[in-house]
């Protein structure tokens, strides 16, 4: 019976803890700025995807989609720069 509480005691921390507080405020902003650039609001696009850039910038996924704002934006210099 030990060993059993002690699995589903750690199985419930691993879920817990396994976004953080930043992990979860760059997914919220990833697909928040995704919705917008589906919606073609590419400004508020830019602006969530900025912000998620700024938390996390390996992330990879955001710089592309911010470059596709940008592209459609017009801000051609930008959207290659990203």
């Amino acid at each position: 019976m030990n060993k059993i509480t002690f699995l589903v005691f750690g199985v419930f921390n691993l879920l817990l803890f396994s976004c953080t507080p930043k992990e979860e405020r760059v997914e919220k902003l990833m697909k928040s700025g995704q919705e917008n650039l589906r919606n073609n609001d590419f400004k508020k696009a830019d602006e969530d995807l900025t912000k998620a850039i700024d938390l996390d910038p390996e992330n990879y996924e955001a710089w592309y989609y911010r470059a596709n704002a940008h592209f459609n934006l017009k801000l051609a210099k930008e959207a290659l720069a990203d």
